[in-house]
């Protein structure tokens, strides 16, 4: 049975701040801010990959 590989859809915070080199908290602040939208379930928050791109698309604008 052959797998195929699904393109990442969800970014937990660690890889968020991984993929952009911002701070932790520069990213909890955009959050807050409702800047950089999340999902979330129960405690787990996730971003996704399309909030993701258009969000720093806006940092490189600003």
């Amino acid at each position: 049975m052959a797998t195929a590989m699904l393109p990442k859809l969800l970014f937990t915070i660690p890889q968020v701040v991984e993929t952009t080199d911002y701070s932790r908290s520069f990213i909890y602040q955009a959050i807050a801010a409702g800047s950089l939208k999340v999902v979330r379930k129960g405690r787990t928050i996730r971003v996704t990959a399309e909030d993701l791109k258009v969000w720093i698309a806006d940092q490189d604008s600003a």
